[in-house]
């Protein structure tokens, strides 16, 4: 693969073209999709880990545009459990106008709730630079940052969660939106505010090299009480986690602060996993603060090995405790930064972290050289490698997250095929169940056949074709008879009384619409069976009254555009056998009397809608079940002396019942099976048997409500399988 820039990934990810694009959409609609629309659309859920992924892909490729512009000038993480002093640590870098606004203390009420970044003063006077910050802070909390006010009242309460739009840098480009103290009173805390990052400059930082940024105390909620509770999955909202791994790819190198007795805490060794994970090429360090002076610097460094090597901390720091009167020979002397103190005859209250891991100081007096004052960490630091290592890291992290999107909407595809499936089978189940022939235990043996105006229209015309000489004369009555309601009445009417012609076509659409050997298939009733095995969440937005007008539809096209008839030979050699067996008797009568009277309760199936408001319904009866409810005289003798009608029967039954399930398929926007491996097979007593094939016309429904159907480009996938290595593609 070429070389290319972060531009040409952006516009490859974000490409629909033939050869870039991710996805081909089948469902609801026809549509091509990039790669990061593929992500954001997998899941409606806003939280979802696709949609998360996609946030994570565009922060990347943002930050990877900045990395050059940002990484002259650094910026570091300070982390850590509550108490441990991480503020303390951040004042002791301030000048000492500024240390007066950080918020130090030693309960939830004095502690870090929100992330605060000091930078140096000289950073906002580089108009490029600082609006590049501001860009990346509003692209990873969501929200644009609010100037730390210069009141330390205000700041206090900024730092304890509470917000001040005014001081938004949004409202105050520069920061002097300071809000009256009266807001204090008014400004309540609200969880929302976690996410809004307070940014303050500071021209000693300049001196340092570096900027700073710390991190909410992590063992307390957002907003708790005066106590501290341990961090668990309860106390730590997975979105403030995530937010805390995403405020890590704005840094160059992390500083984890602990005290001694919680080194191996479990909450420290997550908070360490979290970082480590976050970020795994970038420098970590860990600085013990507030060390009894009874413990030497090698008992601390002997105590600090595994947690060095688990979590590969690349420098280890430690700071006594500067208060009480015992062993002070132990403190390191002032650094030139604190100065200013000791002009003034001021304590130095600030812990005074010195290196331990590169030369060990002397146990009873250290005296670290100048470079390892933490203070100088700034100057420390190799910027040329600190900025490869960031870009290193990001182009890592975004190499992951291509892959792992590729496989999640890989993954994806196939269960929805799966889905598509699942449903093809359950929509042919369905109706299985509703026009299937059973034995005795219950088990499907064949199904029945729709008795169709075409049906019905073809065995009145073959019985004309197979009359015997005896029927002529009743022929030549009825020549042609249309087998409609009004023709049936009309020639039944002149022959037979009309009360008599009533009473029989009511018994056979009685028999039709209550024995258990033929059925009836109503909109209702098949909605009933389809919501029943569909699965719910694939149609959970379709209310009873859109099932019905679904199922209606399917149950009006299918009976206007079916058109499976019985093989005439067959439906012939049967109808020669139904006059054969007829008693002489009955053809004594049928001689003198039309056809259409003595078979039009053959008819009568045709009525049955009129008795369901008018609205289609199909009538699912095999011949012998039609024959016998019509009771046509000698028409059990010509099935049982005659097995070809039998088996020609079953083949048009499986032909209707394979059109109907499609047009079920079509209406309902599930995609007919395209090859046999997709194919429905279904159980019979006697084994399996594929669903036949359909040649009605594909008229394939598609509505915003349907479940989706994607097909993942196989170019993209070829083109992906090459970000494997996409530190050595990616251009600086």
């Amino acid at each position: 693969m070429a070389n290319f820039s972060v531009a040409d990934l952006r516009l490859i990810l974000t490409n629909r073209s033939e050869v870039y694009a991710a996805v081909d959409q089948i469902l609801p609609s026809p549509e091509r999709l990039d790669f990061l629309e593929s992500l954001r659309r997998a899941s409606p859920h806003s939280a979802s880990p696709t949609r998360q992924r996609a946030a994570e892909i565009e922060q990347l490729l943002l930050q990877l545009d900045s990395v050059q512009q940002l990484g002259q000038s650094p910026l570091i993480a300070v982390s850590g459990l509550l108490n441990a002093g991480k503020s303390s640590l951040i004042a002791s870098f301030l000048s000492p106008s500024n240390r007066s606004r950080v918020l130090v203390g030693t309960g939830n009420q004095q502690g870090t709730h929100r992330f605060v970044l000091w930078l140096p003063a000289s950073w906002q006077q580089q108009a490029a630079v600082w609006n590049r910050w501001l860009q990346q802070l509003q692209q990873i909390f969501g929200h644009a940052p609010e100037w730390l006010s210069r009141d330390p009242q205000i700041a206090y309460a900024q730092y304890n969660g509470q917000s001040f739009p005014e001081c938004s840098t949004v409202h105050s480009p520069l920061g002097e939106g300071t809000p009256a103290n009266e807001s204090l009173a008014s400004n309540s805390k609200d969880i929302s505010t976690f996410s809004i990052p307070l940014i303050a400059t500071d021209a000693a930082l300049d001196t340092l090299g570096v900027g700073l940024i710390e991190c909410p105390d992590i063992q307390t909620g957002i907003f708790g009480s005066a106590t501290s509770t341990p961090w668990d999955e309860s106390d730590l909202p997975e979105y403030r986690r995530r937010l805390l791994a995403q405020a890590a790819k704005l840094c160059s190198a992390f500083i984890v602060v602990t005290k001694l007795r919680d080194l191996h805490d479990r909450q420290t060794e997550r908070l360490l996993s979290t970082l480590k994970a976050s970020m795994p090429g970038l420098p970590r360090i860990l600085a013990i603060n507030l060390v009894r002076r009874r413990y030497s610097p090698s008992e601390i460094m002997a105590e600090s090995r595994v947690m060095l090597e688990r979590f590969q901390i690349d420098r280890l720091y430690a700071a006594y405790d500067f208060r009480g009167e015992l062993e002070r020979e132990r403190l390191p002397p002032t650094p030139e930064e604190f100065a200013s103190f000791a002009a003034r005859g001021e304590a130095i209250e600030h812990p005074i972290f010195f290196r331990l891991d590169r030369q060990l100081p002397d146990d009873r007096a250290p005296r670290p050289a100048a470079d390892d004052y933490l203070l100088r960490l700034g100057k420390q630091l190799n910027q040329s490698e600190m900025v490869q290592a960031w870009r290193s890291t990001l182009t890592l992290q975004l190499q992951q997250h291509l892959l792992q999107g590729r496989d999640e909407l890989q993954s994806l595809s196939t269960q929805q095929q799966r889905l598509i499936d699942e449903m093809r089978r359950n929509v042919a189940e369905a109706i299985l169940s509703m026009i299937a022939v059973r034995d005795e235990a219950g088990n499907s043996v064949d199904v029945r056949l729709q008795t169709s105006k075409q049906i019905i229209r073809q065995i009145n015309d073959s019985l004309h074709r197979t009359a015997p000489w005896w029927a002529w004369p009743s022929l030549m009555v009825d020549k042609t008879v249309a087998w409609t309601k009004e023709a049936v009445s009309s020639a039944a009417r002149s022959v037979m009384p009309v009360t008599a012609m009533q009473q029989s076509l009511k018994g056979v659409k009685d028999w039709f619409k209550h024995s258990d050997r033929s059925q009836v298939m109503t909109a209702d009733r098949l909605r009933k069976e389809l919501r029943q095995r569909l699965p719910l969440e694939s149609f959970a937005q379709w209310s009873d009254e859109k099932w019905l007008e679904i199922c209606q539809k399917i149950l009006d096209r299918f009976q206007n555009e079916n058109q499976t008839l019985l093989p005439d030979a067959a439906l012939d050699s049967w109808a020669k056998s139904i006059w054969d067996n007829m008693p002489w008797r009955k053809r004594l009568t049928t001689g003198l009397v039309p056809v259409a009277t003595i078979f039009a309760p053959l008819a009568a199936v045709l009525f049955i809608p009129f008795d369901f408001g008018g609205s289609t319904v199909l009538v699912f009866a095999s011949l012998k079940e039609l024959v016998a409810a019509a009771g046509v005289a000698g028409a059990w003798a010509a099935f049982s002396g005659n097995p070809t009608p039998a088996v020609a029967e079953q083949e048009a039954a499986w032909q209707q019942y394979g059109d109907l399930v499609a047009v079920a398929m079509d209406t309902l926007g599930i995609p007919r099976p395209d090859n046999d491996s997709k194919t429905p097979r279904l159980r019979t007593s006697s084994g399996s048997r594929k669903l036949p094939t359909s040649t009605l016309t594909i008229k394939l429904e598609r509505d915003a409500t349907q479940p989706q159907l994607w097909h993942i480009r196989s170019e993209f996938v070829r083109f992906v399988d090459q970000f494997n290595n996409l530190s050595q593609t990616l251009k600086t």
